[in-house]
């Protein structure tokens, strides 16, 4: 069976091993009027001072060049999951607790 995707124009559903037909391209479009679909190209950062050695950095790839030397690791504002750990075991200590106190069975 082919491939399928549901269209969000037509509400149709289209085969993927043919061209997507050129009347429903409208919701690949960024703006109403706007009739050829072009690449999107992100702007540069700007340059910054690194707070770890006050170098300035100039672009993405000095700024992942920076971090990859340096061992760091870019953090997000994403929260991130706490790992579980389990209480410990207090066996171990109750056994040596019994025996300092010289409690035999």
């Amino acid at each position: 069976m082919a491939r399928a995707r549901h269209c969000d124009v037509c509400k149709g559903w289209h085969d993927l091993e043919e061209p997507w037909p050129s009347a429903c391209m409208d919701h690949y479009r960024k703006r109403k009027g706007e009739d050829r679909i072009g690449l999107q190209i992100v702007k540069d950062i700007d340059p910054y001072k690194s707070v770890v050695d006050g170098t300035v950095i100039g672009g993405r790839k000095q700024h992942r060049d920076h971090l990859r030397a340096r061992g760091l690791v870019e953090v997000g504002n994403d929260n991130v999951k706490q790992q579980y750990q389990p209480p410990p075991n207090p066996v171990h200590d109750i056994v040596r607790a019994m025996e300092e106190h010289r409690y035999k069975e």
